[in-house]
């Protein structure tokens, strides 16, 4: 019995450091990675437009952007398995995500 409540300690401990992880990562791509790579994209087209840069460099820059949304999606859903998680252990739903964790623009 004791192993088993270990065990189930263990879990809960886990989901509860997955979803403070995720909801850090959540946070660092939309205050920061995500603005600066949508500035780099809008820098590389002004560039591409005034015939100082490549188009080389425009799909780089769009690539990066895309990568680093597919980065989010994926912590925002690592975020939602983690509360799922907990959800179960505690036996009752928890209070709403904040907007910021759950703005899917």
């Amino acid at each position: 019995m004791a192993d088993r409540r270990a065990a189930l300690l263990n879990e809960l401990e886990q989901a509860h450091a997955m979803a403070e992880e995720a909801a850090h990562e959540i946070a660092l791509y939309e205050g920061a990675l995500i603005p600066r790579t949508r500035e780099s994209l809008s820098a590389a087209r002004a560039e591409y437009g005034s015939g100082s840069g490549s188009f080389l460099d425009v799909l780089l820059a769009e690539q990066v952007l895309l990568k680093a949304e597919l980065e989010l999606e994926r912590s925002r859903a690592d975020y939602d398995i983690a509360i799922a998680q907990l959800q179960r252990w505690s036996g009752s739903p928890l209070p709403e995500p904040t907007q910021s964790l759950r703005n899917s623009e």
